[in-house]
């Protein structure tokens, strides 16, 4: 009897280990995709793990020019193009209410540090325009402000409506983190949980890489008007973002003199800090994309000051010093990413 029973478990043994050799063959491996490509002005990259191609290039261009046909200034098709020129409301789609409302959102939080409505402002110092030399006056910059601020828009059905038919926004400011967060939820929705999605910069990282590693991105900032001197910490990210913001980016010379594309709310001004750029690292791109500008304008006291109790977010300075060297500073959540 137990010869027998000995012969049948190993017979069954033996056959559960085919089984397994069988199905383990079949199984598809993971490889690493990629896929590169221009959009919104400038370049995006984005690896993800999968068996598989299930993501095409054309599938992520035709989600970018989505974005564009809501919010892109540079297409005067574009829903946010037509609602600057209305003089009184647009029927919104998606992508704007939803970027609308986050931007009315981080305003609020940042005591209007982040502010969406300084177009005609940009526009007034030439942003729109690199001929333009001249400096605007100090009573045309004061009426235009009074016609600034989060509450200037509002819904109402479907419709986004201004108070003050010279009212202009400009989502730029967090459009390109948005748009990393909506190809984002674009893999979730396939079924993809490893991937790392770059966009002018803009970064979000979920999952694993290949290794079973959190991925290793590089963060660049410089000021070629400060030095040569390139400052670019590591990070390792996972199910993370990180966005960067730049003082002179996008600058443009009135009277021979390099202008900081980011404008104080407050004073209607190029912002003439001695910080060059901000990096933070949030849960979402867009978030941290608008804090990037937000932390531009408040500075680094205040920025340090507005995250107490805030656990989760990381802010990366590169600032001037009095000498005109380049100088770092982070705090503890953005150093512990710290490759």
């Amino acid at each position: 009897m137990f010869p027998i029973l000995h012969s049948i478990v190993t017979w069954i043994s033996s056959f559960l280990l085919c089984l397994f050799l069988e199905a383990y063959s079949n199984t598809p491996y993971n490889k690493l995709f990629e896929i590169n490509g221009k959009a919104q002005g400038t370049t995006y990259s984005i690896k993800y793990i999968s068996p598989s191609s299930v993501v095409t290039k054309f599938e992520i261009d035709s989600l970018l020019q989505e974005i564009d046909a809501s919010l892109s200034l540079y297409n005067p098709n574009s829903l946010i193009s037509k609602f600057n020129r209305n003089p009184s409301k647009i029927e919104f789609d998606h992508h704007l209410k939803q970027v609308v409302q986050f931007s009315q959102q981080i305003s609020h939080e940042t005591n209007q540090a982040f502010d969406f409505t300084l177009k005609p402002i940009s526009y007034a110092w030439g942003f729109q325009n690199k001929s333009h030399t001249t400096k605007p006056s100090k009573q045309k910059i004061k009426k235009a402000l009074k016609r600034t601020g989060p509450k200037q828009v509002y819904f109402e059905g479907i419709y986004l409506i201004k108070k003050n038919k010279k009212v202009q926004i400009d989502c730029d400011g967090m459009a390109q983190g948005y748009s990393v967060d909506f190809i984002s939820s674009f893999f979730k929705m396939r079924g993809i949980e490893n991937y790392l999605i770059e966009l002018g910069g803009e970064i979000i990282a979920q999952g694993k890489n290949l290794k079973n590693e959190c991925w290793t991105v590089s963060v660049s900032s410089s000021s070629s008007s400060v030095s040569g001197d390139l400052i670019q910490p590591n990070l390792v990210l996972c199910n993370q973002a990180i966005t960067t913001s730049g003082k002179f980016s996008k600058s443009v010379n009135i009277q021979n003199q390099p202008r900081s594309h980011i404008i104080s709310p407050q004073t209607g001004a190029p912002l003439e800090n001695s910080i060059l750029g901000v990096s933070v690292l949030a849960d979402h791109a867009a978030y941290a994309d608008a804090l990037d500008n937000a932390f531009m304008v408040m500075g680094i006291e205040k920025t340090w000051k507005w995250l107490e109790g805030k656990n989760n977010i990381g802010v990366f300075f590169i600032y001037q010093t009095p000498d005109g060297s380049l100088a770092d500073t982070c705090n503890a959540y953005f150093k512990q990413n710290v490759k």
